[in-house]
């Protein structure tokens, strides 16, 4: 991490996910190796809206490889973002 954030320019934005308890989240938090760059305001922790909060990338990229787009619809709650991954055949390699 550290040849990663040798710039003031890079940083990370992160998303809490609903698998960590609280008490696991600021046991990984307060790290050293993560509560370093926190204090140095490279990293930066935010919420999701509940409805998203949830969606595994990696049940996405399963549904799309077996075909499986009733699956993938039914993760995505997003219409426009169903058709930009079966037009542009995301995942699928």
């Amino acid at each position: 991490m550290t040849t990663f954030f040798s710039t003031n320019r890079s940083s990370i934005l992160y998303a809490r996910r609903g698998n960590l308890s609280a008490s696991e989240e600021s046991e990984f938090l307060s790290s050293p190796e993560v509560d370093k760059w926190i204090k140095r305001g490279k990293l930066e922790l935010f919420d999701l809206d509940p409805e998203v909060q949830g969606i595994s990338s990696t049940e996405i990229r399963k549904a799309v490889k077996e075909g499986d787009w009733e699956k993938l619809e039914k993760m995505v709650p997003f219409p426009g973002v169903v058709e930009i991954i079966k037009k542009e055949k995301l995942y699928t390699n």
